[in-house]
């Protein structure tokens, strides 16, 4: 029975997902964006893909996709909201525009909330929970929280996930990958912004915020790496009451850092508040190597005693040792005004379709340490000198690395709110430090003599097994047994598109054939007979007709 079930649950899924596409694309083109899918215009209403309405010729290029974001919902808006944070792949026309884009959504009813806890936690509220507010603290696209108080009287944060948004977000993933690899096959001039890569970067994002084990492991991360860190709260997670869609964690009751006139009316010591706050974030960054990666003031809650809470860890990033180090050395060399290194390491740390010209490079390079640290490193412009930076990648079409990028942004993050909290702050005081005992790991003779053995090993292995692999290459080779494996790039988006044309042409041909075949039952009055005619030939007709609704609906669907 369960095999018999396969090709019908199969045949669902192409029908539904190849709806969601042709919804999806109609929006597009509604909004003047077809011209990047010109060649799917088959699957979208006739009256959409004419010209662009006079009004929309009006408006720029990125506020149409960000009014098309925003209508296609909230998997297409955390979409925008990722690109508004890659400067380096975007231009700062597009950033500032999908910056724009808001996560709020309404909150949904407290009956849903009540039914996912209750069959998540596999208890009734009432014996978890000694309270629970039925109005939401905060609502997201992907989840919502409530304040609640457990038996033992504890506050706590509970985190929902909304009903059936996952199977939303996977259905729009899955046409956000067709999509993009679309547009990186028919658009070369397009390639250098890696969109699948993006996509594909994006899914691993979204997927991880959408299972709440891995925010709960994160949090639980973030609190052994600081276990003897003073300044450092960390909020308490209850793994009884938490699951991959339900999180419950300890209600932070605190200053919220964006609010910066009550931070100094209550009489925190500012100073010390901007001198800790760096020495968190680059002990996360250059000490442990997993920092929490949106550390902007509104995720970073002020407790009294001077204490500083990190809240919301769906987002952290991980960088390893290499890439720290290649980061520092960048980062010296940068400081000596040797652009030529500067610009070896960059290409290390970023991905790219075509190597620049390095010549190049270098001259872009020494540009900017011109532009920019021609003074005190104190009197630094973070925030310009980053936005320079992007641009220089830009330039050369280059992409730094996700979690590389991710350290960067939040290294700029910790720097303007420490600007904020103390006009004198210095981040380059507190980063020096860090960037040198980096580097000199890097040149410890035991840790390097330990990488190079591992490097000798590895090299001893391979050529050990080399002369195996060619006997075996060419033996194979020669006795016409040698197996080619190859892939195609959208081989299954081409084949479903090629298959549901076949599928058409064998409706129309089996409703001709039926007909045919039924029209000569009726000529030759086959038994049995009713009303004087063929009962087999009347189902034949009955049977041709209903086929050819069928193939006309759905031509009609699309070509309407």
């Amino acid at each position: 029975m369960g095999s018999l079930l396969v090709p019908i649950v199969k045949t669902y899924r192409y029908f539904a997902n190849m709806n969601h596409m042709r919804r999806i694309l109609t929006v597009l083109f509604k909004n003047g964006l077809g011209m990047f899918f010109g060649g799917l215009r088959d699957l979208v209403p006739r009256k959409y893909t004419e010209s662009v309405h006079s009004d929309e010729r009006q408006e720029t290029l990125p506020v149409r996709i960000r009014k098309t974001l925003v209508e296609l919902g909230p998997t297409f808006v955390k979409l925008g909201q990722m690109l508004s944070t890659r400067p380096d792949v975007i231009g700062a026309e597009y950033v500032a525009e999908f910056s724009k884009l808001q996560d709020e959504v309404p909150p949904f009813s407290f009956d849903e909330v009540k039914e996912i806890v209750e069959r998540e936690l596999g208890r009734p509220l009432t014996e978890i929970f000694r309270e629970f507010s039925e109005e939401p603290s905060a609502a997201a696209s992907i989840a919502q929280g409530h304040r609640a108080v457990l038996k033992d009287g504890t506050v706590v944060f509970v985190k929902i996930q909304r009903p059936e948004i996952r199977k939303k977000i996977l259905a729009d993933i899955e046409v956000l990958g067709f999509l993009s690899r679309h547009v990186d096959e028919h658009f070369p001039n397009l390639r250098y912004l890696l969109l699948p890569r993006l996509v594909e970067q994006f899914r691993t994002s979204i997927l991880e915020e959408l299972d709440f084990n891995v925010e709960r492991g994160n949090i639980k991360h973030f609190a052994r790496q600081f276990a003897n860190e003073k300044a450092l709260v960390v909020p308490k997670v209850w793994d009884e009451f938490s699951t991959g869609q339900v999180l419950t964690m300890e209600w932070i009751d605190g200053i919220s850092g964006n609010r910066f006139e009550e931070l100094r009316q209550s009489g925190c010591d500012l100073v010390k508040l901007a001198n800790d706050g760096a020495e968190l974030a680059l002990k996360q960054f250059f000490t442990y190597g997993f920092f929490h990666a949106d550390p902007h003031p509104g995720n970073i809650f002020i407790l009294p005693g001077n204490r500083i809470c990190y809240i919301d860890f769906g987002l952290c990033g991980r960088i390893t040792d290499q890439e720290r180090s290649l980061f520092c050395r960048m980062l010296m060399s940068v400081l000596e005004r040797d652009e030529r290194h500067v610009a070896r390491m960059l290409l290390k740390l970023t991905v790219y379709e075509q190597e620049p010209d390095l010549d190049d490079l270098e001259c872009a390079v020494g540009e900017f340490i011109d532009r920019n640290f021609y003074g005190e490193i104190r009197d630094l412009d973070v925030p310009g000198a980053l936005r320079q930076l992007y641009e220089l990648c830009r330039q050369f079409r280059l992409s730094l690395k996700p979690h590389i990028y991710l350290m960067v942004r939040a290294m700029g993050l910790s720097d303007n709110l420490g600007r904020k909290l103390d006009p004198s702050f210095d981040l380059q005081a507190h980063l020096r430090p860090y960037v040198q005992a980096t580097v000199l790991r890097q040149l410890d003779i035991r840790k390097s003599a330990h990488r190079h053995l591992e490097e000798l090993v590895d090299l001893r292995d391979n050529l050990a097994a080399a002369p195996g692999g060619l006997r075996s290459f060419f033996a194979q080779l020669m006795g016409g047994k040698l197996v080619l494996r190859h892939s195609l790039d959208d081989r299954e988006e081409f084949l479903r598109f090629y298959l549901h044309a076949q599928n058409r042409r064998t409706v129309a041909t089996c409703a001709a054939g039926t007909m045919v075949a039924s029209a000569l039952l009726m000529l030759a009055k086959i038994p049995p007979i009713w009303h004087g005619a063929s009962v087999w030939g009347e189902l034949g007709f009955c049977l041709s007709i209903l086929m050819l609704a069928v193939l006309a609906f759905d031509i009609l669907r699309v070509d309407k």
